[in-house]
């Protein structure tokens, strides 16, 4: 009921009380791990390393060592190092060599100068990439597979 004196809700001391954030269903990945993100206005010179997933607004001079996770160098992110990650995604400016061991994107705002090292290599049309790649895992599993096939048809002529 409505008090016009104390212009009140009966039962509610003030607004304060009311609680005015709903229950929000939380749903929890226990394999995905965090993102952390670094901001626009953040510039970090050294060795970031970790076991998190990053995702780079901001600007970083030095290494990047997340091998089990994801790197994404967003729009705005410059990044001047060497990065060795599971995956990266390249959106913003890139110097240094990538090492990924699962698959390495430049998206049609990246751009990257250095030498790729990935099994797997996704290029966007208007990306910008100056360098050398070299895709040692799937190269590496064509020479085996080659080998043992020359090796079957030698050992069946004999």
């Amino acid at each position: 009921m409505w008090d016009k004196k104390d212009k009140k809700v009966q039962g509610v001391r003030s607004l304060e009380e009311i609680p005015v954030t709903p229950e929000v269903p939380r749903f929890i990945n226990p394999d995905r791990v965090e993102t952390v993100k670094i901001g626009k206005s953040i510039f970090i010179k050294g060795e970031v390393s970790g076991g998190q997933d990053l995702f780079i607004e901001g600007n970083i001079e030095g290494e990047i060592q997340l091998k089990e996770n994801q790197v994404i160098i967003g729009e705005n992110g410059k990044i001047s190092g060497e990065i060795y990650a599971k995956s990266i995604i390249i959106q913003g400016q890139v110097v240094g060599n990538m090492f990924a061991g699962e698959k390495l994107e430049i998206k049609s705002t990246g751009s990257l100068k250095g030498d790729i090292s990935s099994p797997r290599l996704v290029v966007d049309d208007g990306a910008y990439f100056k360098g050398i790649v070299n895709m040692e895992a799937g190269t590496q599993q064509r020479i085996e597979r080659n080998e043992k096939e020359k090796l079957e048809v030698v050992k069946s002529d004999n």
